[in-house]
């Protein structure tokens, strides 16, 4: 997804305000296409338990991520009128977290200088409700969305034999899905009579788990058509 986005920005340099407007100058835009990357911030990454399930024997487990990751978002939408648009797209957001260890078990060491990841792909649909005033628009939204989950794990510790696993849970072996509920807050400038540039925040909340998901906050670039 970094590449389309790197893309669509680039095109940003390259399209000057006459080719924007010319042959859609007497039409109304309704359809945008907008993308964005930036910061996530995941309340649940910090969530997992990494408890001992053997309390005699040695066992560790590393499943928890870093607070900060990653957001890219792309989405395309319709103009509804002056007052509401409504868009569906994709959130990517991507946290990892850095494994060092060294522990010794009966006849094996254990060395760990791994990175471990979760990955989440968060399909939405919402609504906004438009404030405009000259160059200047102020967006409120409210969405839902379903999301997949790809989220590795390291464990190890001493058995019959000796155990080391490296996993991650996915929609194919484990189901891991989810679906919630999202607002957001954007800003956007007229920096062209078809491109507008902004920033945004989102709070993402999952109802079929009832906890907090995730914040994020990015620029982003729509284009008008």
């Amino acid at each position: 997804m970094k590449n389309y986005i790197f893309i669509i920005f680039i095109l940003l340099f390259f399209l000057n305000e006459n080719c924007l407007s010319q042959s859609i100058n007497n039409q109304k835009s309704k359809f945008f296409l907008s993308a964005g990357y930036g910061l996530a911030g995941s309340f649940f990454v910090r969530s997992y338990t990494e408890s001992l399930p053997f309390p005699s024997s040695t066992y560790r487990n590393f499943s928890k991520k870093r607070f900060i990751g990653n957001s890219q978002d792309l989405n395309i939408g319709y103009r509804l009128n002056k007052k509401y648009d409504i868009s569906a797209g994709i959130n990517f957001q991507h946290f990892t977290r850095k494994v060092k260890a060294t522990d010794t078990l009966p006849s094996v060491v254990i060395y760990l200088d791994n990175t471990i990841h979760e990955r989440n792909y968060m399909y939405f649909i919402n609504v906004h409700r438009i404030f405009e005033e000259k160059k200047h628009l102020f967006l409120t939204g409210i969405g839902i969305y379903y999301f997949r989950i790809q989220s590795e794990s390291i464990e190890y510790g001493k058995g019959i034999p000796n155990f080391y696993s490296n996993y991650e849970a996915n929609y194919q072996n484990s189901k891991a899905e989810e679906a919630g509920a999202f607002v957001e807050f954007a800003y956007e400038y007229k920096f062209q009579p078809k491109v507008n540039i902004g920033l945004k925040t989102q709070f993402y909340y999952t109802i079929s788990t009832a906890t907090a998901e995730s914040v994020t906050l990015f620029p982003y670039i729509k284009i008008i058509f």
